[in-house]
């Protein structure tokens, strides 16, 4: 019934896990949707106002030009209705410019006067002024009669007075004109080259007509080419950018291809979008072209100018004019990125929760499991420890029994005794293959210890073939010892080697029919020996290469019964070489036989000074070894024992007797300890690799203790590696030095073995808790960065989607704002003490967002002096303001006033946050701070109250009173500004 009850639980927490997950799963895929649709929607939207806002700016620059040209024409206007110019008509009604009397007298003041007025009023844009005489109205359709149009002007070149005919090109596209419309009109043709002034020039013509509407004389102007060109200019936007002008023909008046200007129309370009652009603009309508040049995409606006039937073009390149929209997409996508990471991070806590709950249920069935299977591991340890000792019983008999019968007959009979020693060699095999299975059991718990001495690879891999040679005649298989007589010694475990010698032959004798087997050696380098054993067998698959190390693996299942073998002598070879810190590796192809291969070092003719083997020392030994009396044994050694995870300690002496009390001090007690002889090597230790405790002898040759701790102290504070220093010298000033090097603390010798656990254990247990309290700190830093709520990211970005739509300045920045809020929110990840103006910045960004939000329902008033700038807490500030907007004014129906002053007072920085709001009862002001109905009234004050109390000894002064407002005070000690 038990069982069916967690079941019937885990089931119900599966259920809900589900439930939760799912909607979860479809709270995202709605957000990401909306995203997508909101980041397309958003962008079509601000391209098509991009877009509308330069055609209307090229609309306005064509207006300008058509207004500009109106008024020169109007010039040209005043002109022919010059009194002097009736005057001269009443001299000459024929306007016959040939003649030199009074009437060409008063042209000539006309043209003069009027040129002295607009080249003052307007410099630089009119070249010439004519008067021009007149043609019937069906003169103009013959082009005999065309020469007969003549023009009286004032040559500004030279200041002389000609009559010229007039210009050639306009007279053409005039008699075109006029014929077509049946009569002269006042009009402005695109530029022509003027013969006198030798450059191009618009001219415009107006003219004078008397009662009965005939035509009687005419007025002309000619205006600089480069006036219009900059006009049409300073219509570009962008640095890729450009303008240009049409006329009424086609014909490019202005391009930035020099080579177009009047002389090609966009009719006869090879420019498949000019030809494109030509024909839309013909029509005389406004409009926009979209095409590619050079891949990249251009937009083209084109606006008629009425007045004189060009069309005013305006090329823009697309990127550039969507970079304000791609801005504003940038921070969209950015603060919508943020609200999905938020949304993730809320599913993550929800899932922790909910497998928090799941795996409590499951607890106590998992731990009914553990106990079973470690019970069932110890049962099988026990199972092979007494298997191994039944076995080494009768193998120890049969080698006595051969070994007292080689004694009493090998005289007798001649070869007897070599049959008696190849039986006790292969029982010594047999022992050892017995041992390789109790090997097994210690491996994986690395518990083998190493007998590292010189070792001749030819003499060991000879007695391999040896005691092998028996198996492989049977099979016809030939065992090569091709290992240089004059290859240098290795240094290692000569037993163990031979174990993995034995096991690699013996697995290639197993797998090889016909063929042979070879053992070689070489040196590679100048210290590592290459060993190698191949053979030319059925090979091992390619999938097969990773798994045939892994214990009870026989390569292919399906032939395991033809070669029997329990499949551990390549798991225990792998783990037997890297004990000795090298890799086996091999490599095979199915059908070519195999090749494993490992490396020893080279010995270096030096034998090593072995350890002894690490028993337990009696207790009578440790004060004896440092010349103290004698330490009683541990009454129980269970309460020094550190909890799960092996703890790692290096111990530093330049005594070797030392250094072995050390390690038989933590014998048995679940501790690693290394052990280095100076102070160099300690360094050398530490920088490879990271120790829990640091175990330092005083007075060492080199570097004493006191400087090596001082330069673990350069990268490792107190509580991050504590360090104890041990030596014989006990006076009070060789204690205050280790102390001064930031030493955790000093053991004098001889030391007790329980005073030296007792002391260790408590800084193991000292780290332990700063551990502990850093996660805490972390955990805070956490917990203050989730206080962003999410329905204020959504409002805020509502606002900001408003705001697009009737200012988009102002939206831009509030996106500035929320992004510098939210910056500022996730840069603390510590709880190390910031200035004062970084979080005032914060609390600025977001009283920026808030009174955007509510307008004149939230109004904030500063009192900062510039010098006040202490260190703080991160997150003591903005809480303390968001608390007095949200709980302070917004609960107001007219809202009201945050106040925030920043004062030096009598060596105090002194914050105060008051506002004008609801206040609060005097019942919920005494439990705000303490323990008592926390979830009622929230953990955010009371948060910051602990936080300061923690560094100041002062936390927060709140003073409150209902519908009177509240006025929040920290003070900060004067040795805390920066």
């Amino acid at each position: 019934m038990k069982g069916r009850a967690k079941i019937s639980t885990l089931r119900k927490y599966n259920l809900k896990s589900k439930f939760v997950i799912t909607s979860i799963a479809i709270i995202m895929v709605g957000l990401l949707l909306l995203t997508i649709v909101s980041f397309f929607q958003f962008n079509k939207v601000s391209e098509n106002e991009l877009i509308d806002a330069m055609s209307a700016r090229t609309g306005e620059s064509a207006s300008h030009i058509n207004t500009w040209l109106e008024a020169r024409l109007g010039e040209v206007r005043e002109t022919v209705e010059s009194p002097i110019l009736d005057q001269a008509l009443k001299l000459n009604p024929q306007l016959d410019l040939t003649r030199n009397d009074e009437s060409i007298r008063l042209i000539d003041e006309l043209n003069q006067s009027r040129w002295k007025y607009v080249s003052t009023v307007y410099p630089n844009e009119y070249a010439a002024l004519h008067i021009i005489n007149y043609l019937q109205p069906d003169e103009w359709n013959n082009p005999e009669m065309l020469g007969k149009l003549k023009a009286r002007y004032y040559n500004v070149k030279d200041g002389t007075n000609k009559t010229d005919p007039w210009a050639q090109e306009a007279t053409v596209e005039a008699a075109k004109r006029y014929s077509t419309a049946g009569g002269v009109y006042d009009s402005i043709f695109k530029p022509v080259y003027s013969q006198a002034y030798g450059r191009n020039m618009v001219l415009m013509e107006a003219w004078k007509k008397d009662d009965t509407g005939k035509v009687v004389a005419g007025a002309a102007a000619s205006l600089t080419i480069e006036t219009i060109q900059q006009i049409a200019q300073q219509t570009s936007y962008g640095d890729k950018g450009y303008g240009f002008l049409l006329a009424q023909d086609g014909t490019f008046m202005t391009h930035p291809n020099a080579s177009w200007n009047m002389k090609e129309k966009t009719s006869t370009v090879d420019d498949e979008n000019m030809q494109k652009l030509g024909k839309l603009a013909a029509n005389g309508q406004s409009g926009i072209f979209r095409f590619t040049d050079n891949g990249e995409k251009k937009i083209a606006f084109y606006n008629p100018i009425s007045i004189a039937g060009w069309t005013l073009v305006t090329v823009v390149d697309e990127n550039e004019l969507f970079i304000p929209a791609n801005k504003l997409l940038v921070l969209l996508l950015i603060i919508s990125s943020i609200i999905i990471i938020f949304t993730l991070m809320f599913a993550y806590i929800v899932s922790l929760i909910l497998n928090l709950k799941r795996s409590n249920a499951a607890r106590e069935e998992l731990e009914e499991a553990q106990k079973h299977l470690l019970n069932l591991d110890r049962m099988k340890d026990e199972f092979l420890t007494k298997v191994c000792h039944e076995l080494k019983t009768p193998l120890h008999g049969i080698m006595g029994l051969a070994e007292c019968t080689k004694d009493e007959l090998a005289n007798q009979q001649p070869g007897f005794g070599e049959n008696l020693d190849l039986i006790l060699r292969s029982g010594e095999r047999l022992t050892k293959l017995v041992d390789e299975i109790a090997d097994f059991s210690i491996l994986k718990y690395n518990q083998v210890r190493l007998n590292r001495t010189r070792v001749y690879l030819q003499d060991l891999a000879q007695m391999v073939i040896t005691l092998e040679q028996f198996f492989a005649n049977e099979k016809k298989v030939k065992l090569e010892n091709e290992v240089p007589p004059d290859l240098p010694p290795v240094f290692a475990d000569s037993e163990r080697v031979m174990q993995i010698l034995h096991n690699l032959v013996r697995n290639a004798l197993k797998f090889t029919a016909v063929g042979k087997v070879v053992v070689e050696a070489h040196l590679e380098g100048e210290d590592t020996i290459l060993i190698s054993v191949s053979d030319t067998g059925i090979g091992i698959p390619q999938t097969q290469l990773e798994t045939i190390f892994n214990p009870f693996e026989q390569g292919d299942p399906s032939r395991g019964n033809i070669y029997g073998g329990l499949g551990l002598g390549l798991s225990i070879s792998k783990s037997l070489v890297e004990l000795h810190h090298s890799v086996l590796t091999v490599v095979s192809n199915s059908g070519k036989g195999s090749c494993f291969r490992f490396s020893l070092p080279r010995w270096n003719g030096e034998e090593p000074e072995l350890p002894k083997k690490t028993t337990p020392a009696p207790a009578s030994m440790v004060g004896q070894i440092q010349g103290s009396p004698a330490v009683e044994p541990l009454s129980s050694e269970e309460d020094l024992k550190p909890q799960p995870g092996v703890p790692r300690i290096l111990a530093v002496d330049d005594e070797e007797i030392n250094l072995t009390l050390i390690k038989n001090c933590f014998y048995g007690l679940h501790y690693k300890i290394d052990c280095v002889k100076d102070g160099e090597a300690a360094l050398k230790k530490i920088n490879e690799n990271d120790y829990d405790l640091v175990l330092l002898d005083m007075m060492m040759p080199g570097l004493n203790g006191i400087e090596v701790c001082r330069e673990i102290r350069k990268k490792y504070p107190e509580n991050q590696l504590p360090i104890i220093i041990t030596t014989v010298r006990n006076r009070p000033e060789d204690i205050e030095v280790a102390f001064m090097a930031k030493a955790n603390d000093y053991i004098t010798k001889p030391f007790h073995k329980k005073e030296l656990l007792a002391r260790a254990q408590a800084q193991l247990h000292s780290k332990e808790v700063y551990e502990t309290e850093r996660k805490i700190h972390q955990a805070e830093i956490s917990v203050l960065q989730a206080q962003i709520q999410l329905h204020f990211l959504y409002n805020t970005m509502n606002t900001i989607t408003a705001l697009c739509r009737i200012d988009p300045l102002q939206a831009a920045e509030i996106l500035e704002e929320l992004s510098n809020y939210l910056q500022g929110k996730f840069r603390f990840n510590s709880l190390e003490l910031i200035p004062l103006k970084q979080e005032l910045d914060l609390v600025q960004s977001y009283l920026a967002i808030e009174q955007v939000r509510y307008g004149k329902r939230l109004r904030i008033e500063y009192d900062i002096e510039t010098n006040a700038n202490p260190l703080i807490p991160p997150l003591i500030l903005q809480p303390l303001v968001e608390n007095a907007v949200k709980h302070g004014v917004y609960p107001k129906r007219n809202g009201g006033t945050v106040r925030i002053s920043i004062k030096e007072v009598n060596g105090e920085t002194v914050i105060c946050v008051a506002d004008d709001g609801v206040g609060m009862a005097s019942a919920k002001l005494e439990c705000l701070l303490n323990d008592k109905d926390a979830q009622e009234v929230g953990i955010g004050l009371k948060n910051i109250h602990k936080r300061l109390l923690k560094h100041y000894g002062c936390g927060l002064d709140i003073q409150s009173s209902l519908n009177q407002g509240t006025i929040v005070t920290v003070k900060i000690p004067s040795n805390e500004v920066t």
